[in-house]
């Protein structure tokens, strides 16, 4: 699991165990933003944040297209897998590290 993904789980458990505010996750995610020191965290964060702010359409280059083109055909021929097993595989390979 990329650390995106992860971060994304976290932020939901933390939202939807404890029923947080709006004012009171902002905190949190301020209190857990101002722990990390890793400038690739903070640039895919930058990138995300602008495009939540500016509502802009995401440009993808035409290696990024034909990756996604792949990835769509693959899901049409029944080749991709649930999230649950995709989750399973990575813990499973992520213990064997």
């Amino acid at each position: 699991m990329n650390w995106f993904s992860r971060i994304r789980q976290i932020n939901f458990y933390i939202y939807k165990k404890r029923n947080m505010t709006t004012i009171e996750l902002k905190g949190k995610l301020l209190h857990q933003i101002s722990k990390i020191d890793d400038p690739d965290f903070f640039a895919a964060l930058k990138l995300f944040l602008d495009l939540k702010m500016e509502h802009k359409i995401y440009q993808t280059s035409e290696a990024q297209r034909l990756v996604v083109e792949e990835g769509l055909n693959q899901f049409k021929n029944g080749e991709g897998i649930s999230d649950v097993e995709f989750d399973g595989k990575m813990q499973k390979w992520l213990n064997e590290k």
